[in-house]
């Protein structure tokens, strides 16, 4: 590469090319109507003193999500396939197109941060086995269980250090996605993209960091914690487990697949053996009692250690659905992760209108 860190800033060597664009920013949407515009004026603000663009990656919203993000200099690409959209293929979608030398994925229904991109390239600069970047997420909905279980919780993930993944947003060097097979999220996967990235990207041998810095803002679901659970159904949500395991069934990282996936599969299995259970009832129903006693007890162990009755019941049933998607995803077939997907671009914004944002 042939930039240059001064003051903490890194100022682009200019060479005439499409890497004169340091930062791309992608913005994945689905009806973000209500978010857009405020995701993409924080954008602009985060990208100011950077050589940088701001590709929206439509998956084909229904609302005017479209229509408010093409009031600002970014450039809009849209999905051409509705039965491609996807987790994945939002990210995807929009590194299609991307020329930068960094990229960062954000979702319409985040604000990003002013001063992070600038620490976070300085780190990447200082450190060339970085392959991304990520810094802290302040949960701004909290209303239902799944988000403020989230917040609440300190995964390992989500602290600062050395990170296996970059969930909710982060910065990743080109030179290192290149490596990972070429593409930045398998467009098959319907959740979980940003671990399976990372499995690619620690397999190569490249490192994820977390900053002690604040990066995003992220404004959730509000909706009531059992209709998320049937959206994430709908959507496919639930399938990611088991397209995930799908991709690495063969591969050096299916362990860490499996560990990350140990209480779905669990699920699976109590399921095979009840069945097997009930089948051997008549002769002894002993297998069957025991089950059942394993059943009950999981709420009540849930209950201890979350401290809530409803959190436990909704855990347990969380289970039951994450295992029946793992094993509809794992069943799916796939496509080729490095296929271009179908799409359009919607409008173009030249890097000099970007840049003078």
């Amino acid at each position: 590469m042939n930039e240059a860190v001064q003051g903490g800033l890194p100022r682009l060597q200019r060479r005439g090319s499409d890497r004169d664009v340091l930062v791309s920013i992608l913005v994945k949407t689905l009806n973000e109507s209500g978010r857009i515009e405020a995701c993409l004026r924080s954008a602009l603000r985060a990208v100011r003193a950077l050589p940088a663009e701001i590709i929206v990656a439509d998956c084909l919203s229904t609302d005017d999500t479209v229509v408010r993000a093409s009031a600002f200099p970014v450039t809009i690409v849209r999905l051409g396939d509705e039965r491609l959209r996807s987790c994945g293929a939002g990210a995807q979608l929009a590194w299609q197109y991307a020329r930068g030398t960094y990229v960062y994925i954000l979702d319409g229904d985040m604000e990003l941060l002013p001063g992070f991109l600038e620490q976070a390239i300085g780190e990447m600069e200082r450190d060339p086995g970085i392959a991304g970047v990520g810094g802290l997420v302040e949960e701004m909905v909290i209303s239902n269980l799944v988000f403020r279980n989230r917040a609440a919780a300190r995964l390992a993930h989500m602290q600062p250090g050395d990170v296996d993944r970059l969930c909710q947003g982060g910065l990743y060097r080109r030179a290192a996605i290149e490596d990972a097979g070429g593409y930045f999220s398998d467009a098959n996967l319907h959740s979980f993209e940003e671990f399976e990235l990372g499995l690619r990207l620690k397999a190569r041998g490249w490192r994820l960091v977390r900053l002690a810095v604040p990066a995003v803002r992220h404004f959730g679901h509000a909706q009531p914690t059992l209709e998320l659970l049937l959206r994430r159904v709908k959507t496919g949500f639930t399938r990611g487990p088991g397209e995930l395991l799908r991709a690495h069934v063969a591969g050096p990282a299916l362990g860490s697949a499996l560990r990350e996936y140990g209480v779905f599969l669990g699920t699976l299995g109590w399921w095979l053996a009840a069945i097997a259970a009930v089948l051997v009832a008549p002769r002894s129903p002993w297998p069957l009692l025991l089950l059942l006693a394993l059943a009950l007890s999981a709420p009540v162990v849930m209950w201890v250690r979350k401290g809530s009755v409803a959190a436990a019941l909704y855990a347990v049933a969380a289970w039951q659905v994450y295992a029946f998607g793992l094993l509809d995803g794992f069943l799916r077939r796939r496509r080729d992760p490095r296929a271009r997907l179908p799409s359009e671009i919607i409008k173009s914004a030249s890097i000099e209108t970007r840049s003078g944002v």
